[in-house]
């Protein structure tokens, strides 16, 4: 997959290690930071496994790219956040 994006640390033909972790900042609506805390707090509840929120992230990105890679997500698909929304719900 090629990707295009605004400002990156990174250039075209930059090595780098792929794996790395890089912190990025980005907003969040406050019902969705309490829907992502819940989410791990309820998780450590049941299950014991220390779940934090930028893991939950990080699962949703990987899900997403695995779709585009196996091109069951197109990009020109996504018009829209909402198609973005209605997109996902076919593959969760």
């Amino acid at each position: 997959m090629s990707r295009k994006s605004g400002k990156s640390q990174f250039f075209a033909g930059d090595q780098y290690d792929e794996d790395e972790f890089i912190r990025v900042n980005f907003t969040l609506q406050n019902r969705q930071i309490d829907f992502l805390s819940d989410f791990c707090y309820n998780v450590r509840k049941e299950t014991r496994y220390k779940l934090n929120r930028s893991e939950t992230i990080r699962a949703c990105i990987e899900v997403i790219q695995e779709k585009v890679d196996e091109g069951s997500l197109k990009f020109e698909d996504v018009r829209s956040f909402e198609d973005l929304k209605n997109l996902l719900h076919g593959h969760f």
